[in-house]
C-alpha cells in the first residue's frame, strides 16, 4: 500500500491517481521522497465539482427544439429535469394533446430571454 505524496491518503497498489486530491502518481510512486522531489502540485488534477441543482444551466434553444419536434413524447420535459411532466406527456402521447402543448411551450421557450428561461423552466 502506498501513500499519496500530495495529500497523504492511503492508496491501493497500482493506483495511477489519488482518489482524494486527483494527484497523478508517477511510476516511482513507491518512493515518496523522490516523488515529492520531482513532482509538484502542478500535475495534480483538479477534482470535478458537481454542481447543485441551482447551478444547472440548460440551453433554451435545445429545449425549444425538443418541445416543437418531440413534444408529443415529453422529451423537452425530461431535458429540463421535470420527470413527472415528462412521464405524463409520454402517457398521453396517443391523444395528440401533448404535441399541441409542446408546440406552444417550444414557442414560449424560444421567445423567452435566457434569464427568464432559467428562472421559469429549469428545475
Amino acid at each position: 500500500m502506498s501513500v499519496c505524496p500530495n495529500c497523504g491518503t492511503n492508496l491501493e497498489e497500482g493506483a495511477k491517481f489519488c482518489a482524494s486530491c486527483g494527484y497523478e502518481m508517477s511510476p516511482r510512486s513507491n518512493n515518496q521522497e523522490s516523488d515529492q522531489e520531482y513532482y509538484t502540485n502542478d500535475n495534480a488534477i483538479e477534482p470535478e465539482i458537481v454542481g447543485s441543482p441551482a447551478n444547472i444551466v440548460k440551453d433554451r434553444m435545445v429545449a425549444g427544439i425538443f418541445a416543437i419536434l418531440l413534444g408529443t413524447f415529453g422529451i423537452h420535459k425530461f431535458y429540463l429535469n421535470d420527470m413527472g411532466m415528462g412521464v405524463l406527456y409520454l402517457l398521453f402521447s396517443w391523444t395528440g394533446i401533448p404535441s399541441l402543448v409542446g408546440l406552444i411551450e417550444g414557442i414560449l421557450y424560444l421567445t423567452a430571454t435566457d434569464e427568464e428561461f432559467q428562472e421559469k423552466y429549469v428545475k
